[in-house]
């Protein structure tokens, strides 16, 4: 992976001229940089990894699209060209439904009906759900600018991510 179109933050046009044009991200530092294999920076990269199976508008949020990646591997959502494992969000969006509605006893018969309804609580929360998907990919790409800045002393402003 590494970060290519790269705006750095500098008006020094000395220093301009000998900063790279792109940056390798060894793969050893992929999984800590990515919150261990909790986001993907490329959604094509996900896809070329394993055969996701993209399907349309996870909790029939549009924008949203849920990769399933198998029996045996978390599913993933698609957001802006990013591949977002859907366990992040759906247990912050889970906290934030149990503190609105408090959950009722787990052997109760309303308990099924109460987890029916988070769907209905992810959809009318959409906003919440995208800030979240933003937050997540911020911090990604913040951590992608802090290693850049280490190697070169400065951080970049700006830049593309490809696999």
């Amino acid at each position: 992976m590494k970060l290519t179109n790269i705006t750095w933050d500098t008006k020094d046009e000395q220093k301009l001229e000998t900063l790279p044009k792109e940056i390798h991200i060894p793969k050893r530092l992929i999984q800590f940089i990515c919150h261990k294999n909790e986001i993907y920076p490329d959604y094509n990269f996900l896809m070329g990894y394993n055969t996701g199976i993209p399907k349309k508008w996870w909790y029939g949020i549009e924008d949203i699209t849920f990769i399933f990646m198998g029996a045996w591997n978390d599913p993933y959502v698609g957001y802006k060209d990013y591949a977002i494992n859907t366990h992040t969000v759906e247990d912050a969006m889970w906290d934030m439904y149990n503190e609105d509605y408090p959950a009722p006893s787990f052997t109760s018969p309303e308990y099924q009906t109460y987890e029916q309804n988070f769907t209905k609580y992810m959809q009318d929360n959409r906003e919440d759900v995208f800030n979240l998907l933003d937050c997540i990919i911020e911090t990604t790409r913040n951590n992608m600018a802090d290693y850049a800045a280490e190697i070169t002393g400065i951080r970049p402003k700006a830049f593309a991510v490809n696999a």
